[in-house]
């Protein structure tokens, strides 16, 4: 059996990577405010920037001699989002019902990035209160830049394709798909999505996207060791994937 988790690209094509933690409760932002005052926060995330959720309603009109309806709009605070000065590589969203730590452009690493949740989410804890967990999120999104001309089709790089009929031309110009798929203990879903993106800087590559989602369901205790097991066991699963999706012509292209 392949053993996934020790398989490394030296230049994997991720574009972002995405750790999601959802709560179990709903959490009022006044509370999540004691997060952004931390010296953790002020220190390594100081750029903090409100998120505002908008609403638009239409009322009857107040004169009957209009048939216009009035438009109305409400906004109001959820949550907000925490960068970095020095590096725009990383940044914390949090809301009510979640938080997530981000890593995009250039790709810091799996041992980089979990070392930093952990702190956060001490942190986190430590200043918000425990708060326990009802399920985890891993998403990663990769854009495979793939030479053409494609001398055989996509085959040559992507094992997951969708499957056109014999009696149909097979050249194929664009496509979406998407597949939910257990892991073999059916504890975790994935979800591989793929398509192809606009590529006007790269006429000569075809930008590939393929966009992995992990989810697990929790309850999951707030300061409990399963949450960190599971996310090393939602690595491997999200490897599994994306190996399975690829070609050894396409590793070949990021090693």
């Amino acid at each position: 059996m392949t053993n996934y988790k020790s398989k490394n690209l030296v230049n994997p094509p991720i574009k972002e990577a995405i750790f999601a933690i959802y709560f179990t409760d709903i959490i009022g932002v006044e509370k999540l405010n004691n997060f952004q005052v931390t010296d953790y926060v002020r220190t390594k995330y100081p750029i903090i920037k409100p998120n505002y959720k908008f609403q638009v309603t239409n009322k009857n009109p107040v004169s009957s001699n209009s048939n216009k309806p009035e438009i109305h709009t409400t906004h109001h605070q959820e949550g907000y989002t925490l960068q970095c000065e020095s590096d725009g590589n990383n940044l914390i969203q949090v809301f009510p019902t979640h938080l997530s730590y981000h890593n995009f452009n250039k790709y810091a690493g799996w041992d980089s990035m979990y070392s930093e949740l952990k702190e956060i989410w001490k942190v986190f804890c430590e200043s918000v209160g425990k708060n326990n967990i009802s399920r985890l999120n891993v998403r990663y999104i990769n854009q495979l830049l793939l030479p053409l001309p494609l001398k055989n089709g996509f085959g040559d790089y992507i094992k997951l394709l969708p499957q056109i009929p014999s009696n149909l031309n097979q050249s194929v110009n664009n496509f979406f798909m998407q597949v939910n798929i257990p892991d073999a203990s059916n504890e975790m879903q994935g979800t591989i999505t793929e398509t192809i993106l606009p590529n006007p800087k790269h006429p000569n590559s075809l930008n590939f996207l393929i966009d992995l989602s992990v989810l697990k369901q929790g309850p999951f205790e707030c300061s409990g060791s399963k949450i960190w097991d599971s996310l090393t066991k939602m690595r491997e699963f999200k490897n599994e994937l994306f190996f399975s999706c690829i070609t050894e012509e396409a590793e070949n292209l990021f090693i």
